[in-house]
C-alpha cells in the first residue's frame, strides 16, 4: 500500500485571494500538513502579506500576474479549473515557473449532466424509453418481428420531434468553471457557443475556447436555440427568467438549468411548453425541492426532471482540494528528495 508523502517542514501554500467560508474550510482540512496562508482580506497589503516568499501559489479568481510571481517567488503556480484564466501566463513563463491547472470536478459532474439534460430533451429520450417499456406500439398496430442488418423497426413509436445539436447556438448565461466545461462539451457536438456574465474573459481566452461574449442576456435569449443557465441565485438573479423573458426567447427554443431553481418563473415557463411556445426544458433545480406533489410541472409536456443530481459522484469542492493536496504533495517530493 502506497502512502502520500510528507510534506516538508513549513512547506508552504498560499491562496492570492481570500476564498469564501467553505473554500477555506475544505482547503484547510485537505492542506493539513502544509504552512497554508490565506489573506485577510482581498487588500493588496493583505494578499502581499499572505504570499510573500512561499513555495505555491494558489490561484483562482484574482488576477496572478508579475507584481504576485514577484513576490512569492513560488517553485509552483496551482490554478483552480481547467482553464487558467487568472494567471498571466507571460509572466509565469518568463520566470520560469511551472503552472498546474486542475478542473473542478463539481463543475465537470454539472457540465456532463447538463448535457444530457439537453440530450434527453433533443432526442426525447425520456419519451422514447417510456413509449418502448409501455408498448405504445401497439397502438400503431404494429407486431414484433425477428431485425437484420437491414429490417428492422425504425422509430416504431413513430416520434417525429427529435432533433440534432450540430449548428445549433448555445446560450450561456453565467460563465465560470461549469459555463465553461459546458462549453467545452457543446463544441464537440457543432454547437455554437456565445455567453453573458459581466466581466467577459479576455479576448485570447474566447479566442482559445471558441466561444463568444454578448452584451446582454436580452441579447442571448433572442438567438439562442438553447439558454443554459450558470449563475447564482441572489437578489438580482430571482425570477430572471420571468413571462416577458422566456417569451423574448426564438420559438421552439430549449431551456436548460443546473443552477438554480429560483431563477425562473416556473408557472410560466409550464404555460409557454404546455403551449408549444418553447420546445422544451431539462432542468436539475427548482424553487421548492423535493419537487412538490401536483406542481405543474409533472403533467407538463418536452420537459425533462432530475431530481438535483447535477454535482453527484464528484466530490465538489472537497475532491478538488484532494485533487490540488495530492499535486503539492508530488511536487514538494519532487523539490525535497529526502521526503520522498
Amino acid at each position: 500500500m502506497t502512502t502520500n508523502p510528507t510534506p516538508p517542514r513549513n512547506f508552504g501554500v498560499a491562496f492570492c485571494e481570500r476564498p469564501p467560508d467553505f473554500v477555506r474550510q475544505m482547503a484547510t482540512q485537505a492542506l493539513s500538513g502544509f504552512e497554508l496562508r490565506i489573506p485577510a482580506s482581498d487588500a493588496p497589503a493583505a494578499v502581499a502579506s499572505a504570499i510573500r516568499d512561499t513555495d505555491v501559489l494558489i490561484a483562482r479568481k484574482r488576477p496572478v500576474g508579475a507584481r504576485e510571481l514577484d513576490a512569492a517567488k513560488p517553485s509552483l503556480v496551482i490554478s483552480l479549473g481547467r482553464n487558467p484564466i487568472a494567471v498571466s501566463l507571460r509572466a509565469v513563463r518568463s520566470r520560469g515557473v511551472p503552472m498546474q491547472a486542475i478542473p473542478h470536478p463539481g463543475a465537470i459532474a454539472v457540465a456532463d449532466h447538463t448535457l444530457g439534460l439537453l440530450l434527453a430533451v433533443a432526442r426525447r429520450i425520456v419519451e422514447g424509453h417510456d413509449g418502448v417499456r409501455e408498448g405504445a406500439y401497439r397502438e400503431r398496430g404494429l407486431e414484433p418481428a425477428v431485425t437484420t442488418e437491414r429490417l428492422f423497426a425504425f422509430n416504431w413509436l413513430g416520434r417525429k420531434d427529435a432533433f440534432i445539436l450540430d449548428g445549433l447556438e448555445l446560450g450561456l448565461v453565467g460563465f465560470g468553471a461549469i459555463g465553461q466545461e459546458v462549453a467545452r462539451r457543446a463544441a464537440g457536438f457543432g454547437m455554437r457557443i456565445r455567453y453573458y456574465q459581466r466581466r467577459p474573459l479576455p479576448a485570447a481566452w474566447n479566442r482559445r475556447l471558441g466561444v463568444e461574449p454578448v452584451g446582454s442576456v436580452n441579447e442571448l435569449l433572442e438567438s439562442a436555440d438553447v439558454l443554459s443557465l450558470h449563475l447564482p441565485h441572489t437578489p438580482e438573479t430571482e425570477n430572471m427568467l420571468d413571462g416577458p423573458a422566456l417569451d423574448r426567447m426564438k420559438p421552439g427554443a430549449i431551456l436548460v438549468n443546473t443552477a438554480r431553481g429560483a431563477l425562473v418563473d416556473e408557472a410560466a415557463l409550464a404555460e409557454r411548453l404546455q403551449s408549444g411556445r418553447l420546445g422544451g426544458a431539462g432542468l436539475d433545480v427548482f424553487r421548492e425541492e423535493p419537487l412538490p406533489a401536483g406542481h405543474a410541472f409533472v403533467d407538463t409536456p418536452r420537459l425533462v426532471l432530475a431530481p438535483h443530481t447535477g454535482g453527484a459522484g464528484a466530490g465538489g469542492q472537497r475532491e478538488l482540494f484532494v485533487r490540488v493536496a495530492a499535486a503539492i504533495r508530488d511536487h514538494a517530493a519532487a523539490a525535497d528528495p529526502v521526503s520522498k
